[in-house]
């Protein structure tokens, strides 16, 4: 074939054996020992002067090896240099098998370089060559259909390497006399084809028949037997048979060490195979280690710019990142993108990958900017170098999907994740597990936007696919089960999400163990259902599995070892173990902070945590200190729009809110509501979040109806996108209840929060929070009902499922006993009350601490059973407390200090302290109107009370007044029917009552009646109180049986509602004992008024207001039964008990002292009836004193509008205002019926003028004061408005010390008067009585 020389060269023995011994090493990947021998053999080759065919191929053979040998180190400058010199002589020769050969190695470096496209058509050419020469059926035909199927795998071409591939095969088949190691190694290269299209028990088939013909064929410690253990153990590890592959790697390993010795770069290899076991394992530390070892060999024994080198460096880059060291994780891979840069150049796969790897780590870090920068620079390349449609482009695009999806730029997202898609199904088929997490990853983006069904329809496909390639028990179909679990958990479908993650859980320990990360997460994920489910301990024991785990595998500074704390963090905060939740919360930031280095978004949510810790222990401010770290690293990452930076406005709207910020609540709640719709869709859970958001403030702004607006708004997405029966559809339901109970709509409320609760039951089970938290919501209201025992075990229901579900010193079972004992309060049993409130006092103070506004609030519910006791120290003392709490922990312009200056105020209103009680209400009403406004239900509360003031203080005008623009603002916001509106005309009754008109007073009362009966059940104490009022009105018009009627019927649903031994039954005894009284009927009347006394002494005790009520009014009717001791005996106790409550001076105590003066009159004790009226006039003079210095106080400036505080029992409010009007009738029944002098003669003309004083009274209003100008205007009318505060009882003690003072005065001079002031309406009503009376 070549030419011949006429000069035979002789190949020397120095030369042939430097060939056959580079041989031998060859054969056994020695390749430095064989590269050393076959240049030796080469020098000797330059020695020979001339050469002749025989010399040319031996050095050809050499050529030939020496460049494989440069290939395989990465040296392909030299690789090319030594093929080029091979080429040369095969030319020479002109032999072209030579040539077709040289091909060959020429297309191995282009396919090295990426140049796949050149090295295709040198393998065409070489193949041309070889059919022309050899023929079809020839083993190195074979040779080059399988170098032409390695290109086509790379491209991803997998059909057209299968069918290179098979051709290869049938050409060995049909050869009599082909190796077996060359059918073997046809199989391995189809094995290699079913590999990568995720067909692993395929290729494992294939695998194992090439296994069994090398063994047989070649040597036990054959480096190709070693190389096939490595590719089992790689389909193992893909099937996640984690043992079987760490068996077939270690042999790979043993026949490696055996033959090259610990110091080779195939060793280093197999070292960095095991190494990715351990690292699929999560035995970082282990895989570490290995790849270290791995890295130690190469740098010994290659170059240090090595390609294998790179990849050591880029293994330990993937296990720092693992092990969440990101710092060392990017230095690693840094050190593999500059050597694969300088060795490749920029446009290569490797470097492709290292820009890949790179982007992971910045996307660990939320750094996605950076991460999408190296992810679109990867697939640039990988573009350029293996064009559009290849499997690493598809893997490309998939991470650039999860960047835009953790962006929140789902549209972008599922644009990406489409083409990664469809790549995949293109080049890899319908079943491969590239194309399951394709569909697995767009399931993702689906459930970021709360389209579950699109989810799960995404996930089942990515099953369906995993079960049929990896089979049941994969970690692939665990980790899917575990997705499907955290939709049904969105879902409220609490039970089969559990079941989910257990079965995942269940596959994970079967083929991970018990101590692998991947079983730490599902331990999470079924802690994270038995927490949504209430079930803390079970939730706070699988955080803690979680947590060993973790510490044990990644060690104490690991992201995921945070998490753990962060989870177990969130258990103590629910649980009320705030101080726990707190130094969870801050391990876990402290170690991101140190695994971070930046603000990374996982910082943003462990601020979170500790915002809401420090927001449940009431310290705002530095819960929003948090909330604005967190919103800080959010928008810095991941821009103004994005769905996470809504999650920062909603906390700190919602810490405004709870600081009574409402207009900066609602403000960022809105900016909030506006990123959701601009990133999602208006109907999204999120977006209805919003809407429920805001409809709370609103509902807090006493704005209902838009409350209801935003709240309807936010049930019809929920019911559109979760159905009817899902636990956030009973948080709608709940917040529409909660509008109905603050508008008096009791029965709409009542049915909402049953329907909230139904949902729990089912959703929930019967022992979750939010059940107890129903059941506690519905207490509330049945409580409001008068339903006191049915409320009373509502709490019992609730408070039973608390304790078994929290922490038994939990301020949530704090508050449940609190609220029984509001039941017990409006019971009217005080003494159990107090102990609930006590036995909740200390609960809270030892979780909470002494500055929170639960306790704030506590105080003043204690507070209020002592003002109703009559304990007003106690009173003032516990409410200065609430207020101290408040001021230290809301600021000065908070909501809640309006109430506390309210509640103050109330005591001094019950104390008589008006003006103290206008200063407070004052406070109140300041704070109130700047963050209410003006027209808010709470301001027409304290116009009310105001009202209650003035008329208190007998100034009628300016009562009717604010009562009037408090019923009017109640009617603009809560329309005609409600309880309010009719409280507002109880309040015009008893003005008019004490104005005598009772005409008035009586529609008044019937108008409140018709609406309660209307709004309440038929049994509410409400009613009772209308038929009080109404009762009283009568007896005051002398209509004694209609009064009685009334009493009776009051009577009747008191004690239906309440025990026997309540205070308002007292009551009630004591109206029936003043309608005996009215008839005469005196030992009647005793017998009812000590009925009272023994009620109102064992629940009020000994020095309470109403007990000097009680004995006052029996003092009047032993009077009347002439039993002037006893009578002297009961006022004396009267004056003992309102000394001891309101001091010195008061103007009860002076009409007590002046009964006393009337009893000594009617005993003849004339100096002790005149040392007893001196006190009294004393008394009434140092309270005008008083009272006059308060009034001239120019710091003394009283707002207009001054409201109560709106949540406090509507009962007690009506007990308050009747207790005023049956003081004032008793005092005028009293006065009215109390004899004056006890002369002979004098008596009974006395007795026969005095019999008019009731119908003057009556009917002359504020204008006795110009009956007293005209009758004798000597007497201090200022000192009688301070002794009495009702107009009518003042009127009777100017008649009663003018007729004193004039004893010889007639009828005549009173009419003389009467015509004086011009009222002949009275004159008029004499005339009538003295008819009447003929």
């Amino acid at each position: 074939m070549g030419n011949n020389h006429s000069n035979k060269v002789t190949i020397s023995k120095r030369m042939e054996k430097f060939k056959e011994k580079g041989d031998e090493y060859h054969d056994i990947c020695n390749y430095q020992q064989a590269l050393s021998l076959y240049i030796q053999a080469i020098d000797e080759i330059k020695s020979i002067p001339k050469s002749d065919d025989n010399i040319d191929r031996f050095e050809f053979d050499i050529c030939i090896n020496i460049c494989s040998i440069y290939m395989l180190q990465n040296k392909l400058i030299q690789a090319y240099k030594f093929n080029q010199k091979a080429e040369q002589l095969a030319y020479k020769l002109r032999e072209p098998f030579r040539e077709a050969l040289c091909l060959d190695l020429h297309g191995d470096i282009k396919r090295l370089q990426c140049g796949w496209n050149l090295a295709l058509a040198d393998y065409n050419k070489s193949l041309d060559k070889k059919l022309r020469l050899l023929g079809r059926d020839h083993l190195d035909v074979s040779h080059s259909y399988d170098r032409i199927g390695h290109i086509h795998v790379i491209q991803g071409k997998y059909d057209d390497a299968l069918s290179m591939y098979n051709k290869s095969l049938n050409i060995r088949e049909n050869l009599v006399q082909c190796s077996p190691v060359h059918l073997a190694e046809s199989y391995y290269n189809i094995a290699n084809i079913h590999n990568d299209q995720g067909k692993h028990e395929d290729a494992l088939i294939l695998y194992e028949r090439s296994l069994q013909i090398r063994i047989s064929a070649l040597y036990s410690n054959h480096p190709d037997i070693a190389r096939l253990y490595n590719k089992i153990g790689v389909i193992y590890q893909k099937q996640g048979k984690y043992s079987e592959a760490l068996s077939m790697h270690d042999k790979s390993l043993q026949i490696k060490t055996s033959v090259l010795g610990n110091n080779h770069v195939d060793v280093a290899e197999s070292h960095n195979n095991i190494g990715t076991i351990y690292n699929s394992q999560g035995k970082y530390d282990e895989a570490l280690s290995t790849h270290k070892k791995s890295l130690q060999i190469q740098l010994s024994v290659l170059d240090a710019d090595h390609v294998d080198i790179a990849k050591s460096y880029n293994y330990i880059g993937v296990i720092y990142n693992n092990q969440g060291k990101y710092d060392e994780a990017l230095s690693m891979q840094e050190k593999a993108l500059k050597l694969r840069k300088t060795l490749f150049g920029h446009n290569h796969i490797d470097v492709a990958t290292t820009y890949y790897d790179i982007g992971i780590i910045h996307s660990n870090r939320g750094k996605y900017d950076e991460a999408l920068w190296m992810f679109e620079k990867s697939v640039q390349i990988q573009t350029s170098v293996l064009g559009h449609n290849h499997v690493d482009v598809a893997k490309s695009y998939n991470s650039i999907g999860d960047i835009y999806n953790n962006q929140g730029k789902y549209d972008q997202a599922i644009t990406m994740l489409d083409k990664s898609l469809k790549i995949r199904k293109f080049v890899l088929g319908q079943y491969h597990i590239d194309v399951a997490n394709s569909y697995n990853n767009l399931a993702n983006v689906y459930a970021r936007q709360d389209k579950d069904d699109e989810a799960l329809l995404m996930y089942d496909r990515s099953l369906q696919i995993k079960l049929s390639v990896l089979g049941h028990d994969h970690v692939e179909v665990a980790a899917t089960y575990n997705s499907i679990g955290g939709i049904y958990k969105n879902q409220g479908k609490f039970d089969e999400a559990l079941a989910k993650h257990e079965k995942s859980l269940k596959i994970q320990l079967s083929v991970l163990g018990d101590n692998h990360a991947d079983v730490a997460t599902s331990y999470d994920n079924i802690g994270a259902i038995y927490s949504s489910q209430g079930k803390y301990d079970e939730a706070h024991s699988r955080y803690d599995k979680s947590l060993k785990i973790r510490l044990s595998v990644l060690g104490h500074n690991h992201i995921d070892v945070a998490k753990s704390y962060n989870n177990i963090g969130a258990i103590h905060n629910s649980q009320g173990k705030y101080k726990a939740a707190l130094s969870m919360h801050e391990k876990s930031l402290k170690i991101q902070q140190s695994a971070y280095n930046s603000d990374h978004i996982d910082m943003a949510a462990s601020y979170d945590n500790i915002g809401k810790v420090n927001d449940n222990l009431s310290k705002y401010d530095e819960a929003v200190s948090m909330y604005d770290k967190s919103l800080k690293i959010r928008l810095q990452v991941l821009g103004p729009n994005h769905i996470d930076v809504t999650k920062s406005y909603s906390n700190i709207g919602l810490v405004y809110n709870n600081q009574g910020m409402f207009d900066e609540a609602l403000s960022m709640h809105e900016k909030s509501l506006k990123i959701k719709l601009t990133v999602l869709r208006e109907n999204h859970i999120e977006v209805a979040t919003s809407y429920n958001d805001i409809g709370t403030i609103y509902n807090n702004q006493g704005k209902y109806d838009q409350a209801f607006s935003m709240y309807e708004k936010s049930l019809k997405i929920k019911l559109n996108i979760v159905g009817p029966n899902h636990v956030s559809v009973a948080a709608s339901y709940h917040s529409m209840a909660n509008v109905y109970n603050d508008q008096g709509k009791y029965d709409e409320a009542l049915t909402m929060y049953r329907k909230s609760l139904t949902i729990r039951l089912s959703t929930l089970g019967s022992n979750h929070i939010d059940v107890a938290t129903s059941y506690g919501n519905i207490a509330s209201i049945l409580s409001k009902q008068g339903k006191n025992e049915e409320a009373l075990s509502m709490h019992q229901k609730s408070r039973k499922i608390l304790v078994s579900v929290l922490d038994r010193n939990h301020d949530n079972i704090a508050e449940s006993d609190n609220n029984i004992g509001l039941i017990y309060s409006n019971q009217g049993k005080y003494d159990e009350a107090l102990s609930m409130y006590d036995k909740s006092l200390k609960m809270m103070l030892s979780v909470l601490g002494h500055n929170h506004i639960k306790i704030a609030k506590l105080y003043n519910d204690i507070g209020a059973v002592h003002n109703d006791k009559g304990n007003y120290d106690e009173a003032l003392s516990i409410y200065e407390k609430s207020l101290k709490i408040n001021l230290a922990v809301l600021g000065n312009s908070h909501i809640d200090i309006s109430r506390s200056y309210c509640n103050i105020g109330r005591v001094c209103m019950n104390q008589s302290k008006h003006e103290e009680a206008l200063s407070m209400y004052d406070k109140s009403l300041k704070i109130a109107t700047s963050v209410l406004g003006n027209n808010h239900i709470l301001v027409a509360e304290l116009l009310s009370n105001i009202g209650a003031i003035y008329a208190d203080q007998g100034k009628y005008d300016e009562a009717l007044s604010k009562h009037e623009k408090s019923l009017k603002m109640r009617v603009s916001i809560l329309g005609l029917n409600h309880v309010d509106v009719a409280n507002s005309h109880n309040n015009f009754g008893l003005i008019y009552f004490h104005l005598g008109k009772y005409d008035e007073a009586l529609s008044e009362h019937e108008k409140a009646l018709k609406i309660q009966l209307s709004v309440l059940t038929d049994h509410h104490i409400s009613i009772a109180i209308s038929y009080d009022n109404i009762g009283l009105v009568y007896n005051s018009q002398g209509k004694c049986n209609e009064a009685m009627a009334m009493h009776e019927k009051s009577l009747k649903i008191k004690l239906s509602v309440h025990n026997d031994d309540h205070v308002s039954v007292a009551t009630s005894y004591h109206n029936i004992g003043l309608v005996r009284a009215n008839q005469d009927r005196y030992a009647e009347a005793l017998i009812m008024y000590d009925k009272s006394l023994k009620i109102r002494s064992a629940v009020l005790g000994y020095d309470h207001i109403d007990i000097a009520q009680s004995y006052r009014d029996m003092g009047f009717a032993y009077y009347k039964q002439s039993k002037y001791n006893e009578a002297l005996s009961m006022h004396q106790k009267a004056v003992d008990i309102l000394m001891n409550v309101f001091g010195g001076n008061h103007p009860q105590i002076a009409i007590s002292l002046g009964n006393m003066a009337d009893c000594y009159d009617e005993l003849h004790q004339e100096d002790a009836a005149t040392a007893m009226r001196h006190r009294s006039n004393m008394n009434s003079n140092r309270l005008y004193q008083q009272n006059t210095q308060q009034l001239t106080n120019p710091s003394m400036e009283l707002n207009e509008n001054i409201m109560d505080e709106e949540d406090r029992a509507q009962e007690k409010r009506f007990q308050q205002l009747l207790g005023e009007s049956l003081h004032s009738a008793e005092l005028s029944h009293h006065r009215r019926n109390s004899n004056i002098d006890s002369g002979t003669t004098q008596q009974t003309s006395n007795q026969s003028l005095e019999k008019y004083f009731y119908t003057i009274a009556s009917g002359i209003s504020i204008e006795w004061t110009k009956l007293a100008a005209v009758l004798d205007s000597s007497i201090d009318i200022d000192v009688i408005k301070v002794r009495h505060d009702q107009i009518f009882d003042q009127a009777i003690e100017f008649l009663k010390q003018w007729y004193q003072r004039h004893n010889g005065s007639c009828i005549d001079d009173l009419l003389s008067a009467l015509q004086t002031i011009e009222r002949p309406d009275i004159i008029s009503m004499i005339h009538d009585k003295d008819t009447e009376q003929q």
